[in-house]
């Protein structure tokens, strides 16, 4: 009984291990590429903001959305788009750290973020989905929404 316990106190041990050297690598290696403030984004070609629905659960407006469209509105105005993920920042580096392992030199601009009540949620599901995007780099997993490739240059 008690090796049994050990082996499942072991296993979860290692589990919550995994989880938070996946969220400290993820945010580790893409801190040169994501940007805080408009003036220190280099001019690029393309603007990318990543999805979101403008209406959140409750019904209510989606305060992820809002800060998204802000961002990039803030780049287009200051003459400074290409290849620029916009989004929050716990979102820039799991989609930064994506597109730098699939051979794109992209960066992020940090959308403004929503207090940690209203995005609770959101954070312990981005915990284990940079989980997920260690197993589909290991698997060969492709999106299941690609759409059609858009010409950029």
């Amino acid at each position: 009984m008690k090796k049994t316990i050990r082996i499942i106190l072991s296993a979860l041990l290692l589990g919550v291990a995994a989880v938070f050297f996946c969220n400290w690598w993820i945010s580790h290696s893409t801190e040169k590429a994501l940007y805080d403030s408009i003036e220190a984004v280099p001019h690029r070609h393309v603007a990318l903001v990543l999805g979101t629905s403008p209406i959140g659960r409750n019904g209510g407006p989606n305060m992820y959305f809002y800060s998204r469209i802000d961002a990039c509105t803030a780049l287009y105005e200051a003459g400074k788009v290409d290849r620029i993920l916009v989004s929050q920042r716990f979102h820039n580096e799991r989609a930064v750290f994506i597109a730098r392992q699939k051979g794109i030199d992209a960066i992020g601009l940090n959308a403004a973020d929503v207090n940690r009540h209203y995005g609770f949620l959101t954070r312990v599901r981005e915990y284990f989905a940079r989980c997920k995007v260690f197993l589909d780099l290991l698997f060969g997993v492709k999106p299941h929404f690609l759409g059609e490739p858009v010409d950029i240059d």
